[in-house]
């Protein structure tokens, strides 16, 4: 959850709260994607950088599907960016809606990913009004194993 406050001339600070971004929600014992916030402490009118991010040390996987929902009445989204992702493979590349407050993307990797911290993608977001707002993962997020079946993760939320 994101808490957006207005800069008065006592220079009051907006905070982000952290709670969705610290705690990841699980798609197996061992595989886990969430969003890492590079600075907790926004001003209305600030830019900040969000990365989706997924562990995976005891599994590999090779697909991810995701559509990531944001309160597009506090945050507008600036950039989204695959760059240095871990996915070479773009079937259906990150497009946002500002409309809607989503992003949605399919991205894969040939041979697998197994490991901690990877990237998938970044997004820069603007902080546009005060008060509170999450960025959440819609229900239907998933992550295929490298399984040679295509074996479909649903995440726990």
């Amino acid at each position: 959850m994101l808490k957006i406050r207005k800069i008065f001339c006592l220079k009051q600070y907006l905070i982000i709260v952290v709670g969705l971004f610290s705690l990841p929600f699980v798609a197996e014992a061992a595989t886990t994607v969430y969003v890492d916030i590079e600075n907790p402490v926004v001003y209305e009118g600030d830019t900040f950088l969000a990365s989706l991010k997924i562990s995976t040390p005891d599994t590999s996987i090779n697909v991810v599907d995701g559509t990531i929902l944001y309160y597009n009445s506090k945050l507008e989204i600036q950039e989204v960016s695959g760059g240095n992702s871990l996915f070479a493979l773009w079937p259906k590349p990150p497009v946002f809606s500002h409309k809607k407050g989503s992003v949605s993307f399919v991205g894969g990797v040939v041979d697998g990913f197994q490991g901690e911290e990877g990237e998938i993608l970044k997004i820069v977001f603007f902080a546009k009004s005060e008060g509170e707002a999450t960025i959440d993962f819609l229900n239907s997020f998933s992550v295929f194993l490298h399984d040679g079946q295509g074996t479909r993760i649903k995440p726990e939320l």
